[in-house]
């Protein structure tokens, strides 16, 4: 199982990417259908998120079989949260969707399917049963049903616990067994074990053992070389028949594995029926001790849970071991509980009765309906020819008035038409002289156009003239800025080698020296300190000096380094743990010095979008300043917490912490505060933290209060990409 699960993660972090990438709606609604389904079994919350996303983007879609899905799914996240009026308006919405019914439409055969399950979970079989065989009728009429085979499996199981529960077991069966021949033909184990499984159960329930003990046996042979799930499925049944047939050495060893199995699920109520199974046969073998634990545990699981026909199995289990082992008053005590439980649950199932008979009443009464509709609507139908060939005889009718008025209209319009003809010719011959006045005008028009271009030219030839002039000078001036540019840009390379070479000062002909000097200051420790006390004093003071110049200028070229123009932040996906190994590690002499424990409660799998050099430096400086106000033998404790798209790195010391007013200007003028070991500091890491942070699109807040510690709260972008590094063991002083 658990490999299992960590290939369905490696599946789920590929469809997340892909789903992100996706470049149109069909894709997405394609790969969030897989993941809203992946994450169906754990995951209520993701599961919802994904369903609704689907639902936007497969709304618009021509095939409404993801939107369906989508929307099922949607209405179970509602359904397992108790919210069972949410669900029917979700799936209420959907059946309002343009289904095709010739040939039937899947989508809509799958959102019947649903329906009767939704129902089914109410114990509703009046409603549940119609439709599920609407829904089964409709596939039967489906052309190509070997397409969608899981839908045939489905509905057939569907229909096989409806029989079932209303006790007839012959039809029960017969659906349960069409189940397992379409498993077996699309090659689903888990489909076959759990067909032969729910047969198998039928049987016990109509008290033939053996048949029911020949087809769990062959659901068990077909669970070898699977994952665990439809075993423990399989397991009580074959249990629960070996103790009927007083096998009581064989149903032991079963019932242990089917306990170590249902363990694994997490189920109480499955877990309490193991401990009961194991309590029955621990006392036919009188192993009463064992019984008697057996029994109790099963009780303690059952308690504080609302399924009261177990709980009333797990007190009466207990009674009988109280009984044999002569503790009537406790046995006294529990069978009067399960007695409360059984009368209760006898009015239930007096009324579960009643409602599988009004279903059988409603299911034949609906049959009656459908047959008398089917009735009237054929007379409908014969009402409604005679009527449209009664409107046929009247449009004919109609039609031959209408030609008539249409010749005398048409009649008058050629009669207006001639009229319009004279008109015409009276407005051609006015127009014809008004063209010959026009023609003269626009002659003189011409002429004065002619002067006005020739006067427009003169003025044009004497503007390119002066911006022709302009440009000669303007190429002469940008010659001449350019020509001081290119000086420029020189001394500025000068400038920033310059600048390299201080850096380079900096960082390796003087930290370089002083790191040597350092190792050499830690090989006078391993002298004995009795032969010279003064030396080892100075060597003490002269190596807390060194530490003390080196992390300063450590903060200092970080600091100048964040502050050049130009400076960028190179983010990648970084994981926290392993950044946070490493600077543990350059303060472990420190840490081992001071005594002083780390806690770390990084999530190796988080990641976050970040600089390598830049993050490694203010979790430096933050467990320095930790370490440097924790009292020797105090702790500090790292952890990371995920805020949607954002990741929370905490380093909370025991220290001696800080008072509001220090609080508020600990960025703008930090005051420069003293260790619990008299250590010293410059002021500047805080700032620098809260710079590099700001630069790579993250926060720095700092919580404190006097005497009891500070809490360093840093806010950075999660990475999108998601990857399963190595674990880090980190061993800290």
């Amino acid at each position: 199982m658990a490999q299992a699960q960590v290939s369905q993660a490696q599946e789920v972090a590929i469809w997340r990417k892909q789903f992100a990438q996706a470049k149109n709606d069909s894709v997405r609604a394609e790969f969030g259908n897989r993941l809203q389904q992946a994450y169906q079994p754990y995951d209520n919350d993701s599961c919802r998120y994904f369903a609704e996303l689907t639902m936007r983007y497969a709304k618009n879609l021509k095939n409404k079989d993801i939107y369906v899905k989508a929307c099922s799914e949607l209405a179970d996240t509602y359904d397992r949260q108790g919210n069972t009026k949410k669900a029917f308006e979700i799936l209420s919405s959907a059946e309002k969707l343009p289904f095709s019914t010739s040939p039937p439409d899947t989508a809509l055969i799958y959102l019947k399917y649903r329906m009767a399950i939704l129902h089914l979970r109410r114990n509703d079989m009046v409603t549940s049963l119609p439709l599920a065989l609407q829904a089964y009728r409709l596939f039967e009429r489906v052309p190509n049903r070997a397409a969608v085979p899981i839908l045939d499996f489905n509905l057939a199981k569907t229909l096989g616990v409806l029989y079932s529960e209303l006790k007839d077991y012959p039809k029960s069966n017969s659906y349960y067994l069409h189940a397992y021949e379409v498993a077996k033909r699309i090659k689903r184990k888990t489909g076959q074990i759990l067909a032969l499984n729910n047969i198998a159960t039928n049987y016990v329930n109509a008290n033939d053992y053996d048949k029911a003990e020949e087809l769990v046996l062959q659901a068990l042979a077909l669970t070898k070389g699977t994952y665990d799930l439809p075993r423990m499925h399989v397991m009580p049944a074959y249990v629960g028949i070996l103790i009927y047939k007083k096998q009581f050495a064989k149903a032991l060893e079963f019932a242990r594995e089917n306990l170590a199995l249902q363990k694994t699920l997490s189920d109480v109520v499955r877990i309490a029926d193991a401990y009961n199974m194991l309590s029955e046969i621990h006392l036919n073998l009188k192993n009463y001790d064992k019984a008697l634990i057996c029994a109790n545990e099963a009780v303690c699981y059952m308690e504080n849970t609302a399924f009261t026909r177990k709980k009333g199995q797990s007190y009466k289990a207990q009674a009988n071991v109280f009984e044999q082992t002569g503790r009537f008053q406790e046995a006294l005590a529990a069978f009067k509980v399960s007695k409360a439980i059984e009368d209760s649950l006898a009015d239930i199932d007096r009324a579960k009765e009643v409602a599988r008979i009004q279903a059988g009443f409603d299911l034949e009464r609906k049959q009656n309906q459908i047959t008398l509709l089917n009735k009237n609507v054929a007379i409908q139908l014969l009402q409604k020819q005679k009527q449209q060939r009664q409107l046929r005889s009247l449009a004919q009718l109609k039609l031959t008035t209408e030609l008539k008025n249409k010749l005398l209209t048409e009649q008058q319009l050629v009669d207006q038409h001639q009229l319009g003809i004279q008109k015409l010719n009276t407005k051609r011959q006015q127009s014809q002289i008004m063209i010959q006045q026009q023609q003269l005008d626009f002659a003189r028009q011409r002429q004065l156009l002619y002067l006005t271009i020739l006067a427009m030219l003169a003025i044009l030839v004497i503007l390119i003239g002066y911006f022709l002039q302009r440009q000669r000078r303007a190429r002469r001036l940008l010659a001449t800025q350019k020509e001081e540019i290119q000086q420029q840009a020189q001394q500025l390379g000068e400038l920033n080698t310059t600048k390299d070479k201080l850096f380079s000062l900096i960082s390796h002909d003087l930290r370089s020296p002083l790191a040597a000097l350092k190792t050499n200051v830690d090989q006078l420790h391993t002298l004995p300190q009795s032969q010279n006390p003064l030396l080892a004093q100075v060597t003490q003071q002269v190596e807390y000096q060194l530490d003390r110049v080196l992390d300063l200028l450590t903060n200092l070229l970080t600091w100048s380094h964040s502050q050049l123009k130009g400076f960028r932040s190179m983010t990648q996906p970084l994981a926290v743990r392993e950044i946070l190994a490493q600077e543990l590690a350059q303060l472990s002499q420190q840490l081992v010095r001071k005594q002083v424990r780390v806690m770390n409660h990084v999530d190796a799998d988080l990641l976050v979008d970040a600089d390598r050099h830049q993050l490694g430096a203010v979790i430096r400086n933050l467990l320095m300043n930790a370490l440097k106000f924790s009292s020797p033998g105090g702790f500090i404790r790292v952890s990371t917490t995920r805020h949607e798209s954002q990741v929370e790195i905490q380093i909370r010391d025991g220290g001696t912490g800080m008072s509001q007013a220090q609080l508020s200007v600990l960025f703008s003028q930090p005051q420069v505060s003293v260790g619990t070991n008299g250590e010293q500091g410059t002021g500047l890491g805080l700032r620098l933290c809260k710079d590099l942070l700001t630069q790579q699109g993250g926060s720095l807040a700092i919580e404190s209060e006097l005497g009891r510690g500070t809490t360093a709260r840093i806010r950075l972008p999660l990475a999108q990409t998601e990857l399963l590094p190595e674990s880090l063991n980190v061993t800290t002083g």
